[in-house]
């Protein structure tokens, strides 16, 4: 997801969760210090768990943990490189070599079929311009030969459209993506943190340069791999999309 910091300083990975018929909301953040990857991390719980049925395993007590390594809950994410089809895996999101594991925790958001967690990065602008990559979200909520046909005629670089979707039942903060040519086919959902972060954004794309487009086409991955995409966007002056309660560490705010 948004990869606007360099990987020597020090990086925020949130953890959010997205139950069943409930919105999205951010539960904790892991920060690791300046140097590039390894520990100690430093795991916490933000205001927003408030509102989550379950807190994350590792950390119920206290409400901060420190690690030497990335705690399991997280790591557990991060396919082993042992993996024969590990470089197929980092392919699809267009890494290669040895990347950042917070890089492909941004990119994948933490997702597994067995919970409800996602990750991404705090975002940082750099010379006012930010960018972020993800795999679209909710895409088994469409008929699947229409998303792969719709994902056969796509190209990298095509542009994808914003769309509200003020009347979702299960999440009205939804914004849903759809090819910008005479189908109009709707592929799926932007992340949970984007929708919910940047609807200020999102609401006037033209006057933020804000743009979404294809910038991985996998057709040989699985359905919820298969389309990359790219947000890139002016940085507003002031703006500061993590400055609701929910974001702030437990107890603050």
């Amino acid at each position: 997801m948004l990869e606007s910091q360099p990987n020597a300083s020090a990086r925020e990975l949130f953890i959010a969760a997205h139950y069943p018929n409930q919105e999205w909301h951010p539960l904790a953040r892991m920060v690791r210090p300046e140097g590039g990857p390894g520990g100690p991390y430093v795991l916490t719980y933000t205001n927003g768990v408030e509102k989550s049925y379950f807190g994350l395993p590792e950390m119920l007590r206290p409400q901060q943990g420190h690690y030497p390594d990335i705690p399991s809950i997280i790591s557990s994410r991060l396919m082993p490189s042992s993996r024969p089809d590990y470089r197929a895996w980092l392919s699809w999101m267009d890494l290669e070599g040895d990347p950042d594991p917070f890089d492909i925790l941004a990119r994948t958001g933490g997702r597994k079929a067995t919970d409800y967690f996602e990750t991404f990065l705090k975002p940082e602008p750099v010379q006012g311009k930010c960018q972020a990559y993800f795999f679209l979200h909710g895409m088994r909520y469409f008929p699947v030969d229409r998303i792969g046909s719709a994902i056969r005629d796509l190209c990298t670089d095509d542009r994808l459209l914003t769309m509200s979707d003020f009347e979702n039942s299960h999440d009205s903060n939804a914004v849903a993506l759809r090819t910008d040519n005479s189908t109009r086919q709707i592929l799926g959902y932007c992340p949970g943190y984007i929708a919910y972060n940047f609807r200020k954004l999102l609401m006037e794309p033209a006057k933020h340069n804000l743009m979404v487009r294809v910038q991985k086409i996998n057709r040989d991955a699985p359905l919820r791999m298969q389309l990359l995409c790219q947000i890139s966007f002016d940085w507003p002056k002031d703006f500061d999309p993590f400055a609701s309660r929910d974001f702030q560490l437990l107890g603050s705010g």
